[in-house]
């Protein structure tokens, strides 16, 4: 079967298939991965181990256990199944030796060894809190306990006689929570700003731990749905590039097409993007004792903001901004389901851009040096103490954030210059922050900078004047805390430009240049 799929480019494109005829090659098994008890398999953070047995024409009475971690792989494609050659299960009392792992909605195809007569297959170390009926291929199947846990094994067949095997897990009720988020913004002094106050939107890592997880690991596109600060579920609107409401506050209550509009997914590495202030993000058929964690990270927190705090269930939490907010779905039902909060301050975010007149052929610049100052309603300058920062060759912008405005001043008088430092050996942190700059000299518009540079062309070290020139940088009427100045280092120069009869440029034109002396110029 060949499928030709084209998205439409503007947006979010979704593609679901079901494909129903078995294509077995011969001396194959296909294993396949469903739940009952839930709308949608793919939804649920779980993962069921499995181990394969069989016996040889050779050896009909002999089973023995497949081992082998790649003869299992997922049907389609040439990647393993997750093996471990030894696992072992809360309340178990016996571990489990050469197991494979399946997801929900997941199919593999096992590869038998040659010659292999009958074959049976057993999913291992279930537990009967999250489970009530395990079937296979629709016939119940009956547990064998192990401590707290049960195994499901199925009769042994030929080949032929069974090339599929679909086993499927009911849910018990009250076996799946879900865990919501919130994202909450405020001013300095402590106070809520609302959604539509403010039009930022937020990115956040969220971390799933399995049983067989000793940490939570990122939420490989796992599915969550987004509500809005009214509590309306949401759909993407790609034309607006923002989320729009679908008016029902209840998850039963969207059809099916609503359900599939309003389930977004993490990306590989646990990303969840563009949360707008007051909205949630709903993550839900989520298994009693699933370890989670969701984590703002500092360099993912946009411009002009900084993390506040987390909280749980309306408490706040003693913990660091990487730590992250972090815990089990509660197992007994009068606990409820865990509802967090990210917390975020709004300051004002500064950013200055360099720019070199000779980029193009210098290799480096020696380091420079920026501070950010207020200025008076007579131009005059003040240097806001412990901001020189310096720029070094590998970076071509500085960032200042700061939680509140200084002396005085609005942000439009909150300006970066470029600066002298007297002390030549400066110590500086990880970020730029210069710690004993001594004496600071500011430049002012149309001042000169001497440093040393290296030529591209001569691959020597030579020092430079270079003027500096300051653009301010306009500020967003929807985002009034971020701005992004310009400082430009030129120096003077010769540009010269082949041109055509009709005074069109030519590219790759080749000249000499020399002093009067006939020398080359590097």
């Amino acid at each position: 079967m060949h499928m030709f799929y084209m998205e439409r480019g503007a947006g979010a494109s979704n593609l679901h298939m079901r494909f129903n005829l078995a294509a077995v090659k011969p001396g194959t098994v296909q294993l396949g991965k469903t739940l009952s008890g839930v709308d949608a398999n793919d939804t649920v953070n779980a993962e069921f181990p499995y181990q394969i047995w069989y016996t040889t024409e050779e050896n009909p009475d002999r089973w023995q256990q497949l081992a082998d971690p790649g003869a299992v792989k997922y049907l389609g494609s040439s990647r393993n199944v997750r093996y471990n050659a030894s696992y072992s299960v809360r309340g178990a009392e016996t571990p489990y030796a050469h197991v494979f792992f399946l997801k929900p909605a997941q199919t593999t195809e096992i590869t038998m060894p040659n010659g292999t007569l009958t074959y049976k297959i057993v999913e291992c170390g279930i537990s009967g809190d999250l489970y009530d009926v395990v079937k296979a291929n629709d016939e119940v199947l009956t547990g064998t306990a192990n401590g707290q846990r049960y195994d499901y094994g199925i009769a042994p067949a030929s080949l032929a006689e069974r090339q599929t095997v679909t086993y499927d897990n009911h849910i018990r009720d009250g076996a799946l929570r879900t865990l919501t988020f919130t994202k909450r913004l405020f001013d300095v002094e402590g106070h809520p700003i609302a959604h539509g106050n403010d039009g930022t939107v937020f990115d956040f890592r969220l971390y799933l731990g399995g049983e067989s997880d000793a940490v939570p690991a990122a939420a490989n596109m796992q599915a969550y749905c987004v509500k809005d600060q009214s509590g309306h579920y949401c759909r993407w609107d790609g034309d607006a590039g923002t989320f729009a409401s679908l008016g029902k506050t209840e998850y039963d209550q969207l059809s099916a097409a609503e359900k599939e509009a309003a389930t977004f997914h993490s990306s590989i590495n646990g990303a969840i993007s563009y949360i707008p202030i007051d909205y949630t993000v709903e993550v839900r058929h989520l298994l009693i004792g699933t370890a989670y964690r969701i984590v703002e990270r500092e360099n993912e927190v946009p411009e002009g903001y900084s993390w506040k705090g987390y909280a749980l269930n309306g408490n706040t939490l003693e913990v660091s901004q990487e730590e992250g907010i972090s815990g089990k779905i509660p197992e007994n039902p009068s606990e409820p389901d865990p509802a967090a909060e990210i917390q975020n301050y709004k300051g004002w975010g500064l950013t200055v851009e360099k720019i070199w007149s000779d980029a193009d052929f210098m290799q480096s610049h020696d380091p420079i040096y920026f501070v950010v100052c207020t200025e008076d309603e007579n131009g005059n300058l003040t240097l806001l103490p412990d901001t020189v920062r310096q720029m070094t060759g590998s970076s071509a912008s500085l960032y200042w954030y700061f939680d509140r405005l200084r002396n005085d001043a609005d942000f439009a008088h909150h300006v970066i210059r470029e600066v002298i430092i007297k002390n030549q050996n400066p110590e500086v942190d990880a970020h730029g922050y210069v710690r004993d700059p001594g004496n600071v000299r500011l430049i002012a518009e149309g001042g000169v900078l001497h440093i040393k540079a290296v030529s591209s062309y001569s691959r020597t070290e030579h020092p430079y004047t270079y003027t500096a020139h300051y653009t301010q940088g306009q500020l967003d009427t929807d985002q009034d805390n971020i701005r992004v100045d310009t400082v430009t280092n030129a120096r003077p120069g010769i540009r010269i430009v082949k041109e055509d009869w009709d005074g069109h440029p030519l590219a790759g034109a080749v000249f000499t240049l020399k002093d009067s002396e006939g020398r080359d110029i590097g």
